[in-house]
């Protein structure tokens, strides 16, 4: 299995890291993307940028080709959350939110899809990492939102459009997470597990032959 790989954004922190443990532990070679430096050693391709930048997604699909890797999925885990009332928000603050949740995911899943036409491969999923926000509305979180009910629309099309396809489209819709993207929050120790959310997404991997799984809400206990 050394020639499959699997993309996850947002590798370096938070649930991103965590799959990407997971995937590593099953015999994947994990292609990172992430704004920050990468911390892990070992084998991991760490590859710094935006998603959002064209740049760093052509990095993407030249250093696949270039090692002859077979993507098996993709996982767009990366994300920023600005919160706050509209009105206060910067124009960078908003563009950060949107860049990262929406159009980056949007870009890189357009590129590897296109990547997988061209290669006619017969089997791969997309992962979009969303938040319990993409669907309940939230004072104070308002572009947080947006962007996140934006990437599950787009999911929810996508998923239409590959209708008879070998691809598979799945949005993961968490609640509040342990991890440092709520460093802030005193409630964060309250939190759920990244660990065991990770589980639960690394399980919808494994297939049925006569069952799909498309969208998955994980809420913490209590």
């Amino acid at each position: 299995m050394h020639n499959k790989a699997v993309i996850i954004t947002g590798h370096t922190s938070g649930l991103g890291a965590e799959l990407a443990k997971l995937f590593e532990a099953r015999g994947y070679m994990v292609v990172g993307v992430s704004r920050s430096r990468a911390t892990t050693a070992g084998s991991r391709i760490h590859i710094q940028g935006s998603v959002a930048d064209p740049h760093t997604i052509d990095q993407v699909v030249t250093e696949i080709s270039r090692r002859g890797l077979i993507v098996e999925a993709l996982i767009n885990s990366a994300g920023i959350g600005n919160f706050g009332p509209v009105g206060d928000y910067t124009a960078a603050q908003i563009s950060d939110v949107i860049d990262s949740s929406l159009t980056g995911p949007i870009l890189l899943t357009n590129a590897i899809v296109k990547m997988w036409n061209q290669v006619k491969q017969d089997s791969g999923y997309i992962v979009n990492i969303l938040s319990t926000a993409a669907f309940t509305a939230r004072g104070g979180e308002a572009v947080y939102c947006a962007a996140k009910a934006g990437l599950k629309m787009f999911g929810d099309a996508l998923r239409l459009q590959m209708k008879g396809s070998p691809f598979t489209v799945i949005n993961i819709m968490p609640g509040g997470m342990n991890t440092p993207f709520w460093s802030g929050d005193p409630k964060a120790s309250s939190f759920m597990s990244v660990s065991d959310v990770a589980l639960i997404i690394l399980q919808s991997f494994d297939s049925r032959p006569t069952a799909l799984v498309t969208d998955i809400v994980v809420n913490r206990r209590g």
